[in-house]
């Protein structure tokens, strides 16, 4: 699970840092025989520390992160494999948007001046529910003429999901039935999930009665391999 920053900080170090030094600053390291390392090997030395530094905790924040929601997913699916009232158990579902489609899809294949128009786009908002097993994937699909890939739309699919998903449930007479956590994780897109809409979408369902307590989790830039893409 290595990401491109993972990639800077590895070449950073292994070219930038332990290579990169100029044929003066090796002449000037050489002929400072005192026993006392020169100000250019403690600054590299420093500098070397603080990207291991840096590297070390992008990888703890991903590992501690992937931990977490991993940990969401099995206590939800142990919940209802235990059959835990749905008030005192745990819910969890991932939320991604999928690579757009086009309409109609030929490829390379499509034929003659056709082939220099742009098809229609169609996007796919793709749900599961961490208590499934195996993984069931739940697709919103839509066409760009019908609504964009913005924080609202994101909103609205999480709330069709919710009902759709049977992650919200509802007594005899219609009324609601308060569950005790949600936890809705997401990849690190600020324009679609990590925005303000998002978060008062949490608070929505709380005030709303849907749940005691909602809170909303992001995968690590970089490390947002989930279960939507399996």
């Amino acid at each position: 699970d290595i990401c491109g920053e993972c990639y800077l900080y590895s070449n950073s170090f292994r070219f930038g840092r332990r290579g990169g030094g100029s044929a003066a600053d090796s002449d000037e390291e050489e002929d400072n025989e005192s026993g006392v390392d020169s100000p250019i090997a403690i600054s590299s030395y420093i500098e070397n520390e603080a990207l291991i530094a840096k590297a070390s905790a992008h990888v703890k924040q991903a590992k501690a992160m992937r931990e977490l929601t991993n940990q969401r997913m099995d206590l939800a699916k142990s919940d209802r494999e235990s059959g835990v009232p749905f008030e005192e158990s745990q819910q969890t579902f991932v939320g991604v948007y999928a690579q757009n489609l086009d309409l109609p899809h030929v490829g390379a294949e499509q034929p003659g001046e056709t082939y220099y128009y742009s098809p229609k786009n169609v996007y796919i908002f793709g749900c599961v529910d961490g208590a499934t097993e195996p993984r069931q994937l739940t697709a919103f699909t839509y066409e760009e003429e019908t609504g964009k890939k913005g924080s609202n739309n994101v909103s609205s699919l999480v709330i069709e999901y919710l009902h759709v998903g049977g992650l919200v449930k509802y007594n005899v007479d219609r009324s609601l039935r308060k569950g005790k956590c949600l936890s809705m994780i997401f990849d690190n897109c600020s324009g679609q999930n990590k925005n303000n809409n998002v978060l008062r979408l949490a608070a929505y369902l709380v005030e709303r009665g849907y749940f005691l307590e909602v809170e909303v989790l992001f995968y690590v830039r970089g490390h947002t391999k989930n279960a939507c893409d399996r």
